[in-house]
């Protein structure tokens, strides 16, 4: 069956419609089971031929032109249907594009993962939001190390949170309370919702697996043990002491009485270790 483009017209499909070739062939006469041909031998002009033929042709004319109008409106009828049938496969397409754009793929986060402190949530804005349990321990500020005895009083439980896009790669790093997951003051923080990293990059860092986030959560908890007194965000953070009062506990030399550095018991209760925390950041930062 031949296919016929919608841009066509019906004087385009149908070529022959010239009536004025039509001859009479003769008359067939059926008898029973014999037939009876009557050939034409001879034409004769009469007067009322041509008023016939010219009849048929008018009459052919009319309904031509009918088929016309209507092979024409079944077109339209049908390039319609065909746009509007285009028109919902683009708009489910671009909807589907949209999901599957939208929906990421979540990780598996094993028990042990969740002990060592991380977890993680498909966020609002496309991508993960990882969040890794840690403790704010401040021990330096600059080069000189704070007392440990007064150091303990800034010992806070805090999370990390790190946000990644589809691609599996970092765009945002902040430190939130533990309860509420609200804002974490510190002195680096920069506003409600920001915080300065100094030269720890994580924008564009690609994260292949949980164990590269955790890896790379806790060495931002360690860089949250040096207080860079040249990029302070804020020298009165909310809830820890003023930077000019911690500047008055600085040592001046690495001599102090272990006994008076153990965690409070507070802390303790929340799970606090800071011999633990002294171990692993010997062990990061000896990497």
């Amino acid at each position: 069956m031949e296919i016929y483009p919608f841009d066509k017209t019906m004087k385009d499909v149908f070529t022959d419609t010239d009536l004025s070739g039509i001859q009479a062939d003769g008359i067939s006469i059926r008898s029973g089971n014999k037939i009876i041909r009557l050939q034409v031998t001879e034409e004769v002009v009469v007067d009322d031929t041509d008023a016939i033929k010219k009849d048929l042709e008018a009459k052919f004319a009319q309904k031509y032109q009918g088929l016309e109008v209507e092979f024409d409106k079944y077109k339209e009828q049908m390039k319609y249907s065909l746009r509007e049938e285009k028109n919902k496969l683009d708009r489910k397409q671009q909807q589907l594009d949209r999901q599957l754009n939208e929906t990421q793929t979540m990780p598996i986060i094993t028990t042990k993962h969740m002990y060592d402190g991380l977890s993680v949530a498909t966020s609002e804005r496309g991508g993960l939001v990882w969040s890794f349990k840690t403790v704010y321990a401040p021990k330096f500020v600059g080069s000189r190390k704070i007392d440990p005895t007064f150091a303990k009083r800034l010992v806070t439980p805090i999370s990390i949170e790190l946000s990644t896009n589809s691609d599996g790669k970092g765009n945002r790093l902040i430190v939130r309370q533990i309860l509420g997951n609200k804002k974490f003051h510190h002195y680096h923080s920069m506003s409600q919702s920001s915080d300065c990293w100094g030269n720890f990059t994580f924008d564009g860092k690609k994260f292949n697996s949980p164990e590269d986030v955790i890896d790379f959560l806790k060495e931002a908890s360690l860089v949250l043990e040096t207080i860079n007194n040249m990029s302070i965000g804020t020298n009165n953070p909310r809830g820890l002491s003023r930077l000019a009062t911690l500047e008055k506990h600085l040592l001046k030399a690495d001599d102090v009485d272990d006994s008076k550095v153990a965690t409070n018991p507070r802390n303790a209760r929340a799970g606090v270790d800071l011999d633990r925390q002294e171990a692993e950041a010997t062990a990061v930062w000896s990497t």
